[in-house]
């Protein structure tokens, strides 16, 4: 029974370690500056200074009701005033510079 024990760990922390992990990238505080939505349901962004990949433009994919609501934070942002701040889906290293993907949006309240 030990043994089997053993065995279903290794299985398990083989599999675990097969799948590379990506740790999301966090702006700073910016201000959205233009909106661009483009009839193939993708939505492009800028804001005032480069926030991260080493861009200000940026893109939500809408797709689905996530990134719905993303995109309808963005749109608060902007129309109240308030500040962002924007997280990729990962490294800039891969799909970074302009049009990098968001995939949330932190909204700043006061």
């Amino acid at each position: 029974m030990k043994l089997k024990s053993y065995k279903l760990l290794g299985a398990l922390l083989a599999c675990s370690m097969s799948f590379p992990a990506y740790a999301a990238m966090t702006s700073d505080w910016v201000n959205v500056t233009q909106i661009r939505p483009i009839v193939d349901g993708n939505v492009y962004f800028d804001v005032d200074r480069v926030a991260i990949c080493n861009s200000n433009a940026f893109l939500i994919k809408v797709k689905d009701d996530g990134s719905k609501a993303v995109y309808s934070t963005l749109l608060s942002a902007a129309l109240a005033g308030k500040s962002v701040k924007l997280e990729t889906w990962g490294s800039c290293a891969v799909g970074g510079g302009w049009g990098t993907e968001i995939q949330a949006i932190y909204l700043k309240i006061q």
